[in-house]
C-alpha cells in the first residue's frame, strides 16, 4: 500500500518515511515527466487552452447531429461518496501542539497509549524525535512524535475508540448494501470537464486537431463494436433513467478509434472519441466503483488489486455497465497509452537511517533474539523498482510509471504510427497472487525517447493514459441466450 510508511530492509514493521528519501522520491517523478506529460500549472493552462480552441473549431453539425464540443472538454471530480473516519474525533485527540508536547512529556517506555489508527499500543522506545509502539496484534512501528495522533489509555478512550471504529464498519456496510444500481455507479457533478483530446498526441503531431478534418469520414465509415457485455443477455434489465447509446469503431471492427455515441429522441448525439487497442494484458479484479460522466455514456472504472486501486477509462462502458456490480470480480483488458516513456536512468537515492532508527532496530533486534546488521545501507536502488502513481491536476486514468519489462511486442501501423506492447511491472502487492502487476503499455515512436528500442530487462519511466474493458464478468448475471 503506498502511504507514508516502508518496510525496513531487516524485516522490521513500518517506520516513516525518512523527509529526504520523500523528497527524491518527488523529485523523481517529476523530472521524468516528458514534454508532453508536464506537471506545471503552465501546462495545465495551456492544455485547457488548446482543447478550449480545437472544440470550438469542432463545431460541425453532421450525420450524428453534434455540435463536437463535448470532443475534447471533461475534468474528473470525484463525487462518488466516501467512509469518513470517525476515529479523530470519537477519541478527543489532541488538538493542538502543546497538548500534545505535555501529553508526550509524560510518556515511559512500557506505558500504554490509544493510537488514532492502530488502537491500543505499549510504548516501546522513547528518543528525543521518534517513539516506538506496539499494536495489540503486535506490530512494531517507529514513528516521528510530531506525527503520531495518540491519547493516554483510558477504559473510556478505549470504549469511546471501538464503538468509533464500529460505527465506520455499520457505515461500510451500508453503503455496501444498497441496492443495484446506487451501490455501484455515481455521477460527476454537473460541468465537470476531461481533456480527451491529449490521447491523441502520441499519434498525431497536432494532436487532435490532426483528427479533426477527418471525423465526420471516420463516423460515416465506423461499424458498431461487439464485446461479451454486449452480446451475452443481461438477467437485469437497463434502467429507465440511464442514458441510451452505443460505440461505433473504424478502421477494424475490432481496434483503432472508438467513438461514443447518444441515443437521444429525435437525434444521436456524438459525445467523444478516443484511440483503442484491444489486445491488453487480461487482469482478475475486484470492481470498486463506477463514475458515470455527464454524458451518461463515459465512464470511469475503479478496481483493487490487493491493497492498491487503479481506475480506466472504460472503452466500452455502453456493452458492460449492465454487468458490473461493486465487489464483484471481472475479467479486464488493460492498455497504458504512453504520452512519454524513456529508459529509466540508475538512480540511488541516498538513505541516512537517524540515530534513534538504528537504537530502535538494535532493542527489537536484541528482544527478538537476533543480531543487529553491522552494516547498513546508505543509498536506495532503484532498479527494478516498481511505481504507478496518479497525476497531480490531471484526471483519475492518468499515471506516472516506472518498472522492468517483462516483454516486447513489436506493433506496425496502429493509427498511422509503429511503437511496441511493452509489458512492464508497475506495482507489487506482497498479500496478492500473483505479487507483481504487470502492465501492457503501448508505446508509440514518436514518444518513445531513445534511439534503441525498450528492451527485456530494461526499467523504463514516463506518463500515461489507462483504458480499458471488461472482457468477461464471472458473477454468473448471463442467462445463456
Amino acid at each position: 500500500m503506498l502511504d507514508d510508511t516502508y518496510g525496513s530492509w531487516a524485516n522490521f514493521y513500518p517506520l516513516e518515511v525518512n523527509p529526504d528519501f520523500r523528497d527524491h522520491v518527488a523529485v523523481l517523478v517529476k523530472e521524468r515527466c516528458h514534454d508532453i506529460a508536464q506537471l506545471s500549472e503552465w501546462d495545465c493552462a495551456l492544455r485547457r487552452t488548446k482543447h478550449s480552441e480545437a472544440a470550438e473549431h469542432a463545431k460541425t453539425e453532421g450525420k450524428f447531429g453534434l455540435p463536437h464540443s463535448d470532443f475534447f472538454s471533461k475534468t474528473d471530480i470525484r463525487s462518488s461518496p466516501t467512509i469518513q473516519s470517525q476515529r479523530g474525533r470519537s477519541t478527543g485527540i489532541a488538538e493542538n501542539n502543546a497538548e500534545r508536547e505535555t501529553t508526550m512529556t509524560e510518556l515511559n517506555v512500557g506505558d500504554r497509549i490509544l493510537h488514532d489508527w492502530h488502537g491500543p499500543c505499549d510504548v516501546t522506545f522513547i528518543g528525543n524525535e521518534y517513539i516506538g509502539i506496539c499494536t495489540e496484534e503486535g506490530q512494531h512501528i517507529l514513528t516521528r512524535k510530531d506525527a503520531i495522533d495518540f491519547e493516554l489509555w483510558s477504559e473510556e478512550e478505549e470504549f469511546a475508540w471501538k464503538t468509533a471504529i464500529g460505527e465506520e464498519k455499520a457505515l461500510a456496510e451500508l453503503e455496501s448494501s444498497r441496492p443495484w444500481p446506487e451501490s455501484t455507479f455515481h455521477h460527476e457533478p454537473t460541468g465537470s470537464e476531461h481533456f480527451m483530446g491529449s490521447h491523441w498526441d502520441p499519434f498525431y503531431e497536432d494532436g487532435a486537431e490532426e483528427l479533426l478534418p477527418r471525423l465526420a469520414e471516420i463516423l460515416e465509415k465506423s461499424v458498431t463494436v461487439h464485446s461479451h457485455g454486449g452480446l451475452c443477455k443481461s438477467l437485469r434489465e437497463i434502467p429507465a433513467d440511464w442514458q441510451a447509446g452505443f460505440h461505433l469503431i473504424w478502421p477494424s471492427a475490432d481496434r483503432g478509434i472508438v467513438s461514443s455515441i447518444a441515443t437521444d429522441a429525435n437525434q444521436n448525439r456524438f459525445c467523444t472519441a478516443y484511440p483503442f487497442w484491444p489486445d491488453g494484458g487480461r487482469h482478475l479484479l475486484r470492481l470498486r466503483d463506477v463514475l458515470i460522466w455527464e454524458s451518461g455514456v463515459e465512464g470511469l472504472v475503479t478496481v483493487e488489486f490487493g491493497e492498491a486501486s487503479l481506475t480506466f477509462f472504460d472503452t466500452l462502458y455502453l456493452n458492460s455497465r449492465i454487468w458490473y456490480e461493486r465487489g464483484q470480480n471481472f475479467e479486464f483488458s488493460l492498455t497504458g497509452i504512453a504520452y512519454g516513456a524513456s529508459p529509466s536512468e540508475d538512480t540511488a537515492i541516498p538513505f541516512t537511517r537517524h540515530p534513534e532508527q538504528i537504537a530502535w532496530e538494535t532493542e527489537l533486534a536484541q528482544l527478538r533474539g537476533e543480531v543487529p546488521p553491522e552494516e547498513r545501507p546508505s543509498t536506495m536502488n532503484m532498479t527494478g523498482a516498481a511505481f504507478f502513481l496518479n497525476m497531480d491536476e490531471w484526471d483519475k486514468d492518468d499515471y506516472f510509471f516506472r518498472g522492468p519489462v517483462r516483454k516486447v511486442t513489436r506493433i506496425q501501423d496502429f493509427l498511422g504510427q509503429d511503437g511496441w506492447i511493452v509489458r512492464t511491472t508497475v506495482l507489487r502487492q506482497s498479500g496478492c497472487e500473483p505479487k507483481d502487476f504487470d502492465l501492457d503499455i503501448l508505446i508509440t515512436n514518436r514518444v518513445w525517447d531513445s534511439a534503441n528500442p525498450p528492451e527485456v530487462g530494461q526499467d523504463i519511466e514516463g506518463t500515461l493514459w489507462l483504458q480499458g474493458y471488461m472482457v468477461q464478468d464471472v458473477t454468473g448475471f448471463c442467462s445463456g441466450d
